[in-house]
């Protein structure tokens, strides 16, 4: 009976993360739902995971082999935001997490990294983080990309090497 009510909350939790009209759809070999936290993770196994995003403005697509996402609590969602607010991980996503070859596919560029975090409108990354916009490609140890003003920062620690900018004319 236990192993089928918790089946059953999988597939609701699941459920309710896919659907269609929804800020985020996250799949994955395995997803787990803890609704005490409103934490869920999906793990690819020896693919990737994957994490959606409907909003227009959010990064298109995150692939890594681990991603946890918050959403916002219940009493917050459907709270009627202003656009600016919106620009973001989507109006109903309070954080997502990333481990183990991440990537970002925003609209006009692509960051790699080992780790990222959002932090409230900004996606903060560490370990050999690369932003590729076109033919440019930006590299280091850390890197943060602001979601609401389109920008980037690379950086890399004292005792490392330097970042690492390769740039065409437009």
């Amino acid at each position: 009976m236990n192993r089928q009510l918790i089946l059953l909350c999988l597939m609701v939790s699941c459920i309710t993360i896919s659907m269609a009209d929804s800020d985020m759809v996250i799949r994955g070999k395995t997803i787990r739902h803890d609704s005490n936290n409103n934490i869920t993770t999906a793990e690819g196994g020896d693919d990737f995971a994957t994490a959606n995003w409907g909003d227009k403005n959010a990064p298109k697509k995150l692939t890594a082999k681990t991603i946890k996402a918050k959403m916002k609590d219940s009493k917050t969602i459907g709270v009627a935001k202003s656009d600016v607010d919106n620009v973001g991980l989507g109006q109903d996503v309070e954080w997502i997490e990333a481990s183990d070859k991440v990537e970002v596919i925003f609209p006009n560029r692509v960051m790699t990294a080992s780790y990222c975090k959002s932090v409230g409108k900004k996606i903060n990354c560490t370990g050999n983080v690369t932003i590729i916009a076109g033919k440019n490609k930006v590299s280091g140890e850390y890197g943060s990309f602001d979601l609401e003003n389109d920008r980037y920062e690379i950086s890399s620690s004292l005792d490392s090497t330097q970042v690492e900018a390769i740039l065409y004319k437009d």
